[in-house]
């Protein structure tokens, strides 16, 4: 292994000792002619053991949430087989199959398959992706007192999103697109604070991912993420809790 990702500050937690070099986002997730190049982050053994948990259970649910060439499409097979290697899961999904009809982004009425799936998982895993993305763009370890909030809304909603809080670290921005689209980001980072970031980070161009809000109705969901000092829980907390109510 590279002494690049070797005995350097853990990018997840922060604190322990790398002891090797981790696939910011698993190399799983796309089929093998797909994976070259991708992103990189020096982890401990604790942390990329937690994370390959993590990364168990969504390679095997997130190729399902989109038709680009990097999901399913392109790992059918090795995405069966996943499933019929875990059991438990491979109930779960058949007692909980069903269709739904989803509103999509533009307002149009999308009737789909419906898996069940842990979005608090997803939502863990971005968290750890972003801080790998630090590391990768700027080679900047995000504190472990700093914020990393990763926030599911609507796409009406992520687009106040991007104009009331991705503009925070706007100084300089860095985009990403590997696998053939089947990983892109965009992040910016403040000049006085490599850790102050704003990032958009998609899956497979895109995921269908469900949520249900107060009308029934159920809409795409999109995440995004913030990385900053402490003082910024506050601030941060008020946008989440305007954006519910508009």
């Amino acid at each position: 292994m590279s002494k690049k990702y070797k005995g350097k500050t853990c990018a997840y937690c922060a604190v322990a000792e790398s002891v090797t070099g981790d696939h910011v986002v698993c190399r799983n997730f796309f089929p093998e002619n797909m994976r070259r190049g991708l992103p990189k982050a020096p982890a401990c053994a604790s942390c990329n053991g937690e994370k390959s948990k993590l990364e168990h259970y969504l390679t095997t649910l997130l190729p399902f949430c989109s038709t680009h060439p990097s999901g399913l499409k392109g790992q059918a097979e090795l995405v069966r087989r996943r499933i019929q290697k875990n059991e438990p899961l491979r109930k779960k999904l058949a007692e909980g199959m069903g269709r739904i009809e989803v509103q999509g982004p533009n307002g149009e009425s999308n009737d789909l398959l419906a898996l069940p799936f842990d979005g608090a998982q997803y939502l863990e895993y971005l968290a750890l992706v972003v801080r790998g993305l630090v590391w990768w763009e700027w080679n900047c370890v995000v504190p472990p007192d700093y914020l990393v909030q990763v926030v599911g809304m609507t796409a009406r909603k992520f687009e106040q999103f991007e104009k009331h809080v991705l503009s925070l670290g706007s100084a300089e921005r860095r985009t990403g697109n590997f696998a053939n689209g089947g990983l892109t980001y965009t992040g910016s980072s403040a000049p006085d604070d490599r850790a102050f970031t704003t990032w958009k980070v998609d899956l497979y161009d895109g995921l269908f991912l469900a949520t249900d809000d107060l009308s029934g109705k159920k809409h795409q969901l999109v995440a995004g993420v913030l990385t900053g000092p402490p003082a910024l829980a506050e601030t941060f907390d008020r946008f989440v809790e305007w954006g519910s109510t508009t």
